[in-house]
């Protein structure tokens, strides 16, 4: 498993207030149901201050799971 998917499931499962054994490559809005639209803004608020910046509107609302965790950490930046 690679840093940058390891660092996303930990974001996330602490964004859903969940273990990270529960949060597998494939995880997201559909079939996970503590993600709701609070523990996704607690998703853009820990991708923030991980990445020191704000994100763009597109990149909040594009959030769908895991793997766009991954591709926005594996990016370095916000924005």
């Amino acid at each position: 498993m690679s840093d940058t998917l390891t660092a996303a499931k930990q974001l996330v499962a602490e964004a859903l207030e969940v273990e990270v054994t529960e949060i597998e490559d494939e995880s997201n809005l559909d079939n996970l149901e503590a993600w709701d639209s609070l523990a996704h803004m607690r998703v853009v608020q820990g991708l923030e201050e991980k990445l020191g910046g704000t994100l763009s509107a597109h990149d909040i609302v594009s959030i769908y799971g895991v793997s766009d965790v991954v591709e926005i950490l594996g990016r370095g930046q916000a924005g």
